[in-house]
């Protein structure tokens, strides 16, 4: 018996549930055609694009933190008290 798209998307949502999350958003014109011609222009898809762009940001950002700088950008606690 064939499964139904409904069926299919279950599925695959389940089955990627803990490795990605889902973005639901709108954004101006500019910026959708801005995205598509880019990922065009560099021959992925325009999830890869923004991937790549949003990750290798976050990394660049990263290096140049000390411990502590890092620390309040992730949200992690850095006073300890005894």
């Amino acid at each position: 018996m064939a499964t139904t798209n409904a069926e299919r998307q279950k599925k695959f949502r389940e089955k990627h549930k803990d490795k990605t999350e889902r973005l639901d958003m709108r954004v101006s014109n500019e910026a959708a055609f801005a995205l598509e011609c880019l990922a065009k222009n560099y021959r992925v898809t325009k999830k890869k694009f923004l991937e790549d762009l949003l990750i290798n940001i976050h990394h660049e950002k990263l290096s140049k933190m000390t411990a502590d700088e890092m620390n309040e950008y992730l949200g992690l606690e850095t006073d300890v008290t005894v």
